[in-house]
């Protein structure tokens, strides 16, 4: 078979090479090259008819039944295409490690810069960054540390791909620009080691390509079309909470939103000063008129405040008997109905909220028997863990079914995650 052959075959081709040296500064220098060949064959053919008693949308006037008078059948959408696109990617980046009091222990610095070429959208991608890290002589083990960069992220199909199935050739990569800082310390407390992480970030994003989320599907704009930013606070601290287990807590605040490009649109109001809105306003004969521009509005991934815990004990007695408790927050996340203008999509989503509880027996291993002949000789250790997850039985909301009137109004029902469950596992060691 020849190489051409073989390509069309072919969906994905992948050479990586790697090359890792000392440097003359004492550090560690790496330089990475990837060639990617990318083969993708696309066929959509999607359509939605909405239906309910005597009538489906959109609706055209008549009388069901009658003679000469039948309702017109229409679908509400209707998308059929197809594309394929053939396409390489270039990857390549550098990065060197070194110390200028030559104590790597004191102070490090990292310094690298990535190139990237796709040759689908002909965009050349360059994107330096550099980090620092500094352990400074107090009583406590501290590291501090501080990074900046350029990142991109080059398209793939998907995000050249719009609601409509149409393929963007032009589409950009999506650019951010970040600044990180973040300390990690350890420390000993009731006796026994813990370790506190923390990182505060900010992330100024432009030539973003918006995005809208049906239920749990992601659909692409297809379009540079919004800038951003992103910011927040994570901190996690986890150690022998118990003496010999290890459990963790965590906790981040972020908030991240987008301003669309010539997403304003006209609002309409009537004599009271009313905004018109078709099927619930009563008057909707327009007086007045505003052009509104909605500014920044949550991006879909802007969850305020996410908390987790993670705590396992022993019975004192036996320490082959274990009990591990979770618990976890979520504030809601914001949501809209489909293919409605993602300035509407400002709903929030009920929080996030879970208990898990588990119980574990160890039968094999350093807190139980260990036989020494048999079939289970050759096992280090094996357990059993009973699981009770989400304990209280919470409706945690995942997302919403948009039901539609005659008049386009759309109502939202409530999708919710799975409720309480029980788990069985068994693991082994050999």
């Amino acid at each position: 078979m020849s190489l051409a052959a073989l390509l069309k075959k072919v969906r994905k081709i992948e050479i990586r090479t790697t090359r890792l040296v000392n440097d003359l500064f004492g550090g560690e220098y790496e330089s990475v090259f990837k060639y990617q060949r990318e083969m993708i064959d696309d066929r959509i053919n999607v359509w939605e008819m909405i239906d309910s008693a005597g009538f489906s949308t959109p609706m055209v006037p008549g009388i069901p039944g009658q003679p000469g008078n039948l309702t017109d059948f229409n679908l509400d959408s209707h998308i059929k295409t197809s594309a394929s696109i053939a396409s390489n990617r270039y990857t390549a980046f550098a990065q060197d490690t070194w110390s200028p009091s030559g104590d790597s222990t004191a102070i490090s610095i990292t310094g690298g810069i990535r190139f990237q070429y796709w040759d689908y959208n002909r965009q050349f991608i360059v994107s330096p960054r550099a980090s620092i890290s500094y352990k400074p002589n107090w009583r406590r083990d501290v590291v501090l540390r501080f990074s900046a960069g350029y990142y991109y992220q080059p398209p793939f199909y998907r995000e050249l791909r719009n609601l409509q199935g149409e393929i963007n050739p032009n589409l950009r990569a999506q650019k951010s620009l970040q600044f990180v800082a973040g300390s990690d310390i350890d420390f000993k407390a009731w006796g026994r080691p813990f370790k506190y992480v923390t990182e505060i970030y900010y992330k100024h994003m432009t030539d973003l390509i918006p995005y809208q989320v049906d239920n749990v599907r992601i659909q692409y704009l297809g379009i540079n079309g919004s800038h951003g930013y992103a910011y927040g606070l994570d901190m996690k601290v986890n150690g022998d909470f118990v003496k010999g287990v290890e459990s963790w807590a965590s906790l981040s605040i972020m908030k991240t939103a987008e301003d669309l490009y010539n997403d304003q649109y006209t609002a309409y109001y009537n004599a009271k000063g009313e905004v018109i809105h078709y099927g619930y306003t009563v008057d909707n004969v327009a007086v007045d008129s505003a052009v509104i521009y909605p500014g920044y509005i949550p991006r879909p991934t802007d969850q305020r405040v996410t908390f987790g815990l993670f705590f396992q004990d022993y019975l004192p007695m036996d320490p082959s008997f274990k009990m591990n408790l979770g618990l976890y927050f979520g504030s809601g996340l914001p949501t809209g109905a489909p293919n409605t203008p993602l300035y509407t999509h400002t709903h929030r989503l009920p929080p996030y909220r879970r208990v898990d509880i588990g119980l574990s027996k160890q039968i094999i291993g350093s807190e139980a028997i260990q036989p020494k002949t048999g079939f289970f000789s050759g096992f280090r250790s094996l357990y059993v863990t009973l699981e009770i997850l989400n304990l209280l039985s919470v409706d945690n909301t995942i997302s919403y079914t948009y039901v539609r009137d005659v008049n386009g109004n759309s109502y939202s029902v409530p999708n919710y995650l799975t409720p309480r469950q029980l788990n069985i596992k068994i693991g082994a060691e050999f």
